[in-house]
């Protein structure tokens, strides 16, 4: 939304950035409000007009997914690549997910409370943590050192 990272990656798809993947988080939240009554433009036909090979997950909470989106970025050589992820700020929060008040403030205790006992029984697998972190950890290498 800021004019630099427009800048940013405007300059990244006219310098042929086919390394560069980079995932945004959109979850149509602000700081105060819904991103609705300040933000509505089509980010990917704004990226694809920068010269970006853009792509969208659905299920910001489907690893699967995410991880297929990676691949495929990858294999996209000449264009920076953007993945849209649409996800749920405050995720698993009674009270507070998809609302401004879970970005930019704590939860609360109470809140921290029913959101445990929302998740009970559903708890992520270790394996999927550092399976996340070792992607990670492998495309920040890659793009660091520049090797494909």
């Amino acid at each position: 939304m800021e004019g630099v990272s427009s800048e940013a990656a405007s300059l990244a798809g006219h310098l042929n950035l086919g390394k560069l993947i980079c995932l945004y988080d959109d979850n149509h939240i602000t700081l105060s409000a819904s991103t609705n009554i300040t933000f509505t433009e089509d980010c990917a036909r704004r990226f694809e007009a920068y010269g970006w090979h853009t792509q969208t997950v659905e299920n910001g909470n489907d690893n699967e997914a995410i991880n297929h989106a990676i691949q495929m970025a990858q294999t996209e050589t000449e264009r920076p690549s953007l993945i849209l992820v649409h996800t749920h700020i405050g995720y698993g929060s009674p009270n507070k997910q998809d609302t401004y008040e879970a970005h930019g403030s704590p939860l609360g205790p109470e809140e921290v409370n029913l959101t445990k006992q929302a998740w009970a029984g559903h708890l992520i697998h270790r394996s999927t943590f550092r399976t996340m972190y070792s992607l990670i950890s492998v495309l920040h290498l890659k793009t660091a050192t520049g090797r494909s």
